[in-house]
């Protein structure tokens, strides 16, 4: 309780309550962000092998894109 009471003190907070509610919230957000966190990394790994088991097929846009690349490339490899 010392230690406690010490850190309320220094770190200028109005009462040992602002303190407590203060840390609270500051580890309630941390919760959530570390979860979210966690979530949108499923949600993304999700995607991710969704997009490399089932490919869309290339669109004329792209073949042509790569053609285009592969001609360019060809010519500055000379």
């Amino acid at each position: 309780m010392v230690l406690i009471s010490h850190v309320f003190s220094i770190g200028g907070y109005r009462s040992l309550t602002d303190f407590v509610i203060l840390t609270i919230q500051e580890k309630a957000k941390e919760i959530v962000r570390e979860k979210e966190q966690i979530i949108s990394s499923e949600r993304d790994s999700q995607i991710f092998f969704d997009a490399i088991t089932n490919p869309n097929i290339p669109s004329e846009t792209l073949k042509n894109a790569l053609e285009d690349y592969n001609v360019f490339t060809s010519k500055v490899k000379k």
